[in-house]
């Protein structure tokens, strides 16, 4: 049971980490392809001009301009997002939930996240004290608020026109370009960008995922390291266990044998009483992993933003109960074996 519960939380922890830098990937790179400057660091360095020439690149579907600073609003200090009105919900996974997105015109107008709970729309928000690389002081108009994207920086950000934000910064440069475009075709795309602008640097969020993937997949390795102690213990438990209940019978067994039982019969019957033990114990492990993952993931919430995320695809628990019976099958075999080398006089001597 304690070896199963630690493979299917562990499974179910992974696999929702998974997910969640997937969706994460998703809300912040939502494009094949991102195009910086390597000149000029995290400050809009990148030419506005440069966004029509990249779209004119064939295969390319849109290019839009990207700029993200951190200002100051109120007492506390919020992300800023500047990018060109009508792209946000082909760009990024979000979806408005009061109000309207950001139009064509719209210059100082703002969308919200849900946890600026301070803001309604049409009510207005002063950026002052600004910090990073911006210098600027602006007065904004709530228009919308998007539905919770599941992340605590994504819901308390700020989103305007690209050209408002440009003007506050003082700057007519972008920060990143965001590519729209199949993924089968992005590191052909990639190279011609990098043709085109040779200045540029570029990240793939594929390989952003790959390489979150990689490290993912090392925890998994130690993780399973420790999984498989785990398993190994419950093994040798179940392998005294049917060793003791062979030494505890052996008086029984050998009235079976004298009574004209097979050797077959005898492992036959510690065998399946190894499976019943393993598969019983397979399913509470499967039923407590998911208590354990659950109860950590609510535990998180008291020092993280977020629930600790989590998966339960189904085939987890399929696993996780093969791997029980297996475990038993195999532990229960040589104790079994035993039995059933047991000498009928021998066996009825015992006591």
């Amino acid at each position: 049971m304690i070896g199963i519960m630690t493979f299917v939380s562990l499974m179910a922890i992974t696999l929702g980490m998974r997910e969640r830098i997937a969706t994460v990937l998703d809300q912040f790179v939502g494009a094949p392809i991102i195009v910086s400057s390597e000149i000029s660091g995290m400050a809009p360095g990148i030419p506005g001009a440069m966004i029509d020439r990249i779209e004119e690149i064939s295969g390319v579907d849109a290019a839009s301009g990207y700029i993200f600073d951190y200002m100051q609003v109120g007492a506390s200090f919020a992300a800023v997002i500047g990018m060109e009105p009508g792209n946000l919900e082909s760009m990024f996974v979000i979806n408005i939930q009061e109000g309207r997105d950001l139009e064509p015109g719209d210059k100082f107008e703002c969308i919200v996240g849900p946890a600026l709970i301070e803001y309604d729309v049409g009510d207005k928000i002063v950026l002052t004290g600004v910090t990073g690389i911006s210098t600027g002081f602006a007065e904004l108009t709530v228009v919308g608020k998007y539905a919770s994207t599941g992340t605590s920086m994504a819901d308390s950000a700020i989103i305007m026109p690209i050209d408002g934000l440009q003007e506050i910064m003082n700057t007519e440069n972008v920060q990143f370009i965001l590519v729209e475009c199949s993924y089968d075709v992005a590191s052909s795309i990639a190279r011609s960008i990098k043709d085109t602008y040779p200045d540029a640097t570029i990240i793939e969020s594929q390989e952003i995922l790959d390489m979150a993937n990689q490290i993912i997949d090392m925890i998994n390795i130690i993780l399973g390291i420790l999984s498989g102690i785990t398993l190994l213990v419950g093994a040798i438990g179940i392998m005294n266990t049917t060793m003791m209940n062979v030494l505890e019978r052996t008086r029984e067994i050998g009235i079976l044998k004298s009574i004209g039982a097979t050797r077959s019969e005898v492992v036959t019957i510690f065998i399946i009483e190894a499976l019943i033990m393993s598969i019983i114990g397979g399913a509470l492990g499967c039923i407590s992993g998911v208590v354990m993952v659950l109860t950590l993931s609510q535990l998180a919430t008291i020092f993280m933003p977020n629930a600790l995320p989590y998966s339960f695809p189904s085939y987890i628990f399929v696993i996780g109960v093969l791997m029980a019976l297996v475990i038993g099958a195999v532990s229960a075999l040589y104790p079994s074996l035993q039995a059933a080398s047991v000498r009928p006089v021998e066996a009825l001597r015992y006591e």
